[in-house]
């Protein structure tokens, strides 16, 4: 991946490890909108 030539290896470790965790907030808070909708 061209992100380890452009960004030093620490950085591109906590944006995978930080990633997953938005995706997951993001996912649970729509999974409630809907749930409030319903």
């Amino acid at each position: 991946m061209r992100l380890n030539t452009t960004y030093p290896p620490i950085i591109v470790g906590f944006i995978d490890s930080i990633l997953p965790l938005i995706v997951y907030k993001a996912f649970r808070y729509v999974n409630l909108l809907h749930d409030i909708q319903r």
